[in-house]
């Protein structure tokens, strides 16, 4: 007997195949394009480098590093070996509340007269 991959009984095991393929296809896609738009800011923005450091997002590796190094230097200056993870809490709410903001504002009120 052959072992199913797909339990759905709704979906026939090459349709969850396809889908699958599909999905795949889609996050690769999804990340060369994310990666293709961050080299081209980051060529565009390369003369702040003198002056400020610059991070493509709040997620990259090289803000994860900062944020993994000045988690380091906290907990030694504090003797707190869990201020690394109070810092990735923190920025956590903090995109949230962010993230938050930019969608309430996105939303278009429409004043109707009574």
């Amino acid at each position: 007997m052959e072992a199913q991959i797909f339990a759905d009984p709704v979906l026939p095991p090459t349709h969850g195949h396809f889908v699958l393929r599909s999905l795949v296809l889609l996050i690769c896609t999804s990340i060369a394009a994310a990666e293709f738009a961050a080299s081209r800011k980051t060529a565009k923005y390369v003369s702040l480098a003198a002056s400020y450091i610059f991070f493509q997002g709040p997620l990259s590796e090289e803000a994860r590093q900062l944020q993994c190094d000045l988690g380091r230097r906290i907990s030694a200056s504090s003797g707190d070996v869990r201020e690394m993870s109070f810092l990735f809490q923190c920025v956590s709410v903090v995109m949230q509340r962010f993230n938050a903001v930019l969608l309430h504002d996105s939303f278009c009120v429409v004043h109707r007269p009574e």
